[in-house]
């Protein structure tokens, strides 16, 4: 039987940067790195909602489009007993660059090479919630809950299906989380990891809503997505090709940097109308993007950034 998805556009709890919280939150949240915030790392993989209703379990996109490339994760998800409710996860592979994450995730099958991805839970929330669109369950509480419940169902640790690499904010728990990052990409692991989300302890799960602070982007730099309305032809070695995006920004159309597009992807991309992350150092004192660069195509979204 399959699951009707709740009728209402955001499906999902939007983290946002600090920049975008409303005041009442900036004034009230001093700063994140204290024992009161839960931080994750942030996995550079395609946000998958796993609903599992009566014994049904599929897969959505955060834009409500049904994921048919994970049947080895809803098969675990089923076999292991998992109870009623609405996860919340990144579908991902260490060794893989997220164009090519999300190429498999969009597919309409599952084949070896899917099987070969995971899923990073961070959250659950039961049905009904899900359904009404917030639960009041604070996120300390809604963590320790998701824990036992991975840790009931897959008690050898052998699954596709893992819990968010997790810690309480400390100085020493942060050197240890880049320490191993470090590690593991010196190793060749290609890793993807964009920074994290800091998550209030006791903020509660609502669709939609992410300015009063409840979970918070940290980086080292402004990630935005954007609507291409066109490109603009480069220059020397670029001629013939892309060189810069123009894109919408606070309703102006700015351009920006080719960044991260290969010389096959200058030649051969089609990227206006798409929505595309980019990057900034920051936002200079009239409100633009300081240095904006591309960083690749959302194919997993369909709008851009508030």
């Amino acid at each position: 039987m399959n699951y009707k998805l709740p009728s209402r556009k955001i499906l999902v709890h939007k983290p946002v940067e600090f920049r975008n919280l409303c005041a009442e939150a900036r004034d009230r949240i001093c700063y994140v790195a204290n024992p009161k915030w839960l931080w994750q790392m942030k996995y550079d993989g395609c946000h998958g909602i796993v609903i599992v209703h009566d014994g049904g379990v599929q897969m959505f996109s955060r834009e409500g489009n049904e994921c048919k490339a994970a049947d080895h994760i809803l098969k675990e998800f089923r076999d292991r007993g998992y109870p009623n409710g609405a996860y919340f996860g990144e579908f991902w592979h260490m060794g893989l660059p997220f164009k090519d994450i999300s190429g498999i995730f969009r597919r309409q099958y599952s084949d070896a090479r899917s099987a070969e991805c995971c899923y990073k839970v961070f959250d659950y929330v039961e049905l009904d919630e899900f359904e009404a669109g917030h639960s009041p369950v604070c996120y300390g509480a809604r963590w320790d809950r998701l824990q036992r419940i991975v840790n009931k169902a897959t008690p050898d640790g052998m699954s596709k299906i893992q819990c968010a690499y997790t810690f309480v904010y400390s100085d020493e728990s942060f050197a240890r989380a880049e320490e191993a990052t470090k590690n593991l990409r010196g190793m060749g692991h290609i890793y993807g990891l964009d920074g994290y989300v800091a998550k209030q302890y006791g903020g509660d799960w609502t669709a939609g809503d992410g300015k009063k602070g409840q979970t918070i982007k940290v980086k080292d730099h402004i990630s935005v997505d954007l609507l291409c309305v066109a490109v603009e032809e480069g220059k020397g070695k670029f001629e013939g090709m892309i060189g810069s995006l123009l894109v919408e920004w606070k309703g102006e159309i700015v351009p920006v940097s080719g960044g991260r597009l290969t010389d096959q992807e200058r030649r051969e991309i089609d990227i206006c109308g798409k929505i595309v992350e980019v990057h900034a150092l920051g936002i200079t004192p009239d409100g633009k993007l300081r240095e904006p660069r591309f960083q690749r195509i959302r194919y997993d979204k369909t709008e851009p950034s508030e």
